[in-house]
């Protein structure tokens, strides 16, 4: 072989090496930026959940005064004094129920608690465990979101998210293989969790994308339950 071509291919090695260092560091680029913009977006959904339960609470206290001052102007003087206290001990009790909604959807940010990292690694959890009953399980934002809700009493972790995970590894994914392109809910008897979802054919596989997430015993649903019992270890 040539010096020339030695050369060529020397040049053609250090090119493919740069652009395989730049892929890497691009692929660091966008994943860091992605987690603050998911970061951005849960900061300012939380900004306007806070902002609409303070201009309801506003408004149900002025509903109050409204009412009350009607009520004043029609009662007599000696009664008053008394419907003054009376409003004052309704408002009272507005403003500390307003104050702890508040402190619920503070407590309720998803990145505070479960990051979007814990779902990726679910993600990846659930479908290496079920990848042998050719199983792709997804997740969408809506989802996340809901993750952290302060509805969920008491809140889920993705210890029992991945205990439930198993429950389908060990039904051989049978009830899922067995209900192709249905919109269902999974729904775990022990920990009362229910998860809707809809169930595609994928070539010869199938897609569990998880729309959704509550903790409910008599959840609600005109869809197909799909339930999974405790297993022993």
């Amino acid at each position: 072989m040539s010096t020339y071509m030695y050369h060529n291919l020397g040049q053609k090695s250090m090119a493919d090496l740069t652009a395989k260092r730049l892929l890497k560091k691009g692929a660091r680029l966008a994943k860091k930026l992605n987690k603050s913009e998911d970061t951005e977006d849960d900061e300012l959904l939380k900004t306007m959940k806070v902002a609409t339960a303070k201009m309801n609470l506003a408004k149900r206290i002025r509903n109050v005064r409204k009412q009350q001052k009607s009520r004043m102007d029609k009662a007599p003087p000696e009664k008053k004094k008394s419907l003054k206290r009376a409003q004052d001990q309704q408002i009272k009790q507005i403003k500390t129920s307003g104050a702890n909604d508040i402190k619920m959807i503070m407590k309720s940010s998803l990145w505070e608690e479960l990051k979007q990292s814990d779902i990726v690694a679910l993600e990846k959890f659930a479908d290496r465990i079920l990848k042998k009953y050719d199983i792709d399980v997804e997740f969408t934002r809506h989802f996340v979101d809901r993750l952290n809700d302060p509805r969920n009493s008491p809140e889920i972790k993705v210890a029992e998210l991945q205990r439930f995970f198993k429950k389908i590894q060990r039904n051989k994914g049978k009830n899922i293989r067995n209900n192709p392109d249905v919109e269902a809910v999974l729904k775990d008897m022990t920990t009362n969790l229910n998860l809707p979802v809809v169930i595609k054919t994928k070539g010869s596989g199938f897609e569990v994308t998880n729309k959704t997430i509550m903790r409910k015993k008599d959840f609600k649903t005109t869809s197909k339950i799909i339930r999974y019992e405790d297993y022993k270890k």
